[in-house]
């Protein structure tokens, strides 16, 4: 286990974008968004908290789609490009006292500036830079923020701006 958050949920493991371990299902889909040396996060106002951008992948979507339109919905950015950067393999609490795995779809990608707009909204109250090489906010989601330095540690060279296309919000 690499981290586990209040809720009960743990990050178990950060695999290769083509090595997902069998069985285990992928409903999710997140974005570590770079300006500089920062990671963009957003606060998300059901869990009073700080995560990265990121959700649920709809019927139809790929999970690089659902990531550009999660990307999109939470804090107006769009990408250029999104680059596979690993699968996240969580542990997640039930209700009933049950515990599943699932997979997120972690992609990266480099922002040229922060647009305006985009927040806030009905989810998410606002948006920020953080720096890795300083501590989170104390109301950052543990698990995000684990992910997020991990990709930017591995990141090769200079923000770049390789990959396959995003497509632009709203297409399923």
């Amino acid at each position: 286990m690499l981290v586990r958050d209040a809720h009960g949920s743990a990050l178990l493991a950060l695999h290769p974008p083509d090595a997902a371990p069998g069985g285990i299902p992928v409903p999710a889909a997140l974005v570590v968004a770079r300006l500089g040396g920062s990671v963009l996060l957003v606060f998300d106002r059901w869990r009073a908290r700080w995560e990265l951008p990121g959700g649920g992948i709809d019927p139809g979507e790929t999970p690089r789609q659902a990531a550009g339109r999660e990307l999109f919905e939470e804090s107006g950015q769009r990408a250029d490009r999104l680059d596979p950067a690993v699968l996240a393999e969580f542990e997640l609490p039930g209700g009933d006292g049950t515990v599943r795995r699932e997979l997120a779809a972690v992609y990266r990608c480099a922002l040229a500036a922060l647009e305006p707009g985009g927040v806030p909204n009905d989810e998410i109250a606002e948006t920020m830079l953080w720096d890795p090489a300083r501590p989170p906010p104390a109301d950052a989601s543990p698990i995000d923020t684990a992910i997020a330095a991990a990709v930017l540690a591995a990141w090769p060279g200079p923000p770049g701006r390789r990959g396959a296309p995003c497509p632009p919000s709203g297409l399923s």
